[in-house]
């Protein structure tokens, strides 16, 4: 009813409980002049009768006009928000009729699965067949990526519990019939200020934030912020694989990992890259987890005692990271003959990584021959280095030849443009990284190359001018290359390993500087960037870094 018809019928109601008989009363006056009007009770009576009976009209009219109103208000007023997340992510209003209000995506894939639909005034149940039909239509939902999150906001706990429950069956009897095995996470949502800046900085819904930031309270190497630009099903993987009881969270159904190679196939990758028999290894553990942008499976476990860790990747089977302690002993090389397995890849780059091992060894018996040639003063050196040598022979034989600097300098640029302002090689038995920074036109970025699989484990690029104070002069400039290069050619030694170097800018001098090893000697150095003339060489003979950890670099 609109304002308008309510007013107009008060007014009615008002208008006929006072009758308008004033002239009829001036008229009769006339007549009766010098004469005493006799008043008559019962008329009176029936007068008052009128007015009360006209205040009584008057007041069922705004009653009904309440009844009205409020009617008007309940089919308006939001009592629950319901949000679903898979990839697609929308929210959805509904009234306590539970009549839907309004549908709201909260990302591209949302606006897709809502398309051209008009959900307003429309029943729960057909709302959530059409928005759960587009999902399956378009590929969202299937038996590989099973998993969706149901979240429910209202005031009222158990009303919230009751529509929590009812949308939960709703949807897994929807998938079930499209031959789907679901699996839905459900939660009440709490009203948390933190949560909801959360999801408000990275553009999701509440109720993935929510889960998320369980995940991440759980282990602190997660970062909210990577964790975010997962799918449901990702995240579902690693509460499964992880065994989580997340606070107020229900599950029905298992989470797929079809997407994935699996945590068999992940052992056999691992055993087979280690030459050891299944029969011979004890302490065996094999996890799915999240690591530097993507999916992978952490499998552990120990031969003979040594401790064998592999990172790989979940989704292609390569192995991103390995480390191996402890003492070669001839029972290893037992299990390395009786390995078998079928992989013919795999195989085939076991034997790469032996040729590689051997020409390794034999460097270093090249190396021993050419010592017994040097002064007897050299030959205390030498002995030491023979020790040093012998103290790194299992890291040869375990560690594939890394990374070359000029390739991971050449991949920094095929990748990103501009130029490396500084780069340098980290040493770390298990998971080796080239550092650094590039520059472009308005833009820098800090990576991390992997020095063994040649992947990159960072990549953030930020806005940045300091392109602009140079940028005029790098026609006239040394590349880093040629600087490079040049460190390499003044050592008088071709393996020598530049394993930091840096430009900096100055208007009259700008320079490289860093830093270089070989056997037995560490080189400083600091060249004009544009005249290739040294400002520094100092050469400190009697250093082992070389021996210790870049003997396998170049």
């Amino acid at each position: 009813m609109k304002n308008k018809d309510i007013n107009e019928m008060i007014r009615t109601a008002v208008s006929h409980s006072v009758p308008d008989i004033l002239d009829s009363i001036l008229s009769d006056c006339d007549k009766e002049k010098g004469k005493v009007i006799q008043m008559n009770e019962s008329k009176t009576k029936r007068s008052n009768w009128m007015r009360t009976m006209g205040l009584v009209a008057a007041a069922f009219i705004l009653t009904l006009v309440g009844i009205g109103a409020r009617g008007i208000y309940t089919t308006k007023a939001v009592d629950s928000i319901v949000s679903f997340d898979i990839n697609p992510s929308l929210i959805m209003k509904v009234n306590k009729k539970e009549k839907v209000l309004e549908v709201l995506p909260l990302n591209d894939d949302g606006k897709l699965v809502i398309g051209e639909m008009d959900f307003k005034n429309t029943d729960l149940e057909v709302a959530i067949n059409a928005l759960i039909g587009s999902m399956l239509k378009q590929g969202y939902i299937d038996n590989i990526q099973n998993s969706i999150l149901i979240s429910v906001e209202n005031k009222d706990e158990k009303r919230g519990a009751r529509l929590q429950a009812k949308l939960v069956k709703e949807i897994d009897s929807l998938l079930n019939a499209n031959s789907v095995q679901g699996a839905i996470l459900s939660q009440a949502l709490s009203a948390d200020s933190t949560i909801k800046a959360l999801a408000d900085e990275n553009h999701i819904s509440l109720g993935k934030a929510q889960i998320i930031e369980q995940l991440v309270e759980y282990d602190i190497k997660y970062e909210f912020k990577d964790l975010a630009k997962l799918s449901i099903n990702e995240l579902n993987n690693l509460i499964d694989s992880k065994k989580l009881e997340l606070s107020k969270v229900s599950t029905v159904g298992k989470v797929s990992d079809k997407a994935y190679i699996g945590t068999s196939k992940a052992k056999a990758i691992a055993l087979n890259h280690a030459g050891v028999n299944s029969s011979h290894i004890e302490d065996f553990e094999v996890e799915l987890d999240y690591d530097d942008g993507r999916m992978i499976y952490e499998v552990e476990f120990e031969v003979n005692g040594r401790e064998y860790e592999y990172d790989i990747d979940a989704i292609t089977g390569e192995i991103i990271s390995y480390d191996i302690e402890g003492d070669y002993t001839s029972d290893d090389k037992d299990d390395e003959e009786d390995y078998d397995y079928d992989d013919s890849n795999n195989d085939k780059d076991r034997v790469k990584e032996k040729d590689k091992n051997k020409d390794a060894n034999k460097n270093v018996s090249n190396d021993k021959d050419r010592s017994r040639d040097r002064s007897d003063d050299d030959d205390d050196d030498d002995d030491d280095d023979k020790s040093r040598r012998k103290s790194t022979s299992d890291k040869v034989q375990e560690t594939s030849t890394m990374l070359l600097a000029s390739e991971a300098r050449k991949k920094v640029i095929n990748k990103f443009g501009g130029i490396i302002q500084k780069i340098e090689y980290n040493y770390d038995d298990k998971n080796p990284l080239y550092k650094g920074e590039a520059l472009k036109s308005g833009k820098k970025v800090v990576f991390e190359l992997n020095a063994r699989t040649a992947s990159f484990k960072k990549w953030d690029v930020d806005n940045d001018d300091d392109w602009d104070e140079f940028s005029h002069a790098i026609a006239d400039m040394l590349t880093m290359d040629e600087a490079v290069n040049s460190v390499i050619k003044k050592s008088g030694k071709s393996d020598t390993f530049v394993q930091k170097i840096e430009f900096k800018w100055d208007d009259s001098e700008p320079i490289y500087q860093g830093e270089a090893f070989n056997r037995g000697v560490k080189y400083s150095f600091e060249i004009d960037a544009y005249g290739g003339t040294y400002e520094e060489w100092d050469m400190s003979k009697g250093d082992d870094t070389w021996a210790d950890k870049y003997y396998n670099v170049k």
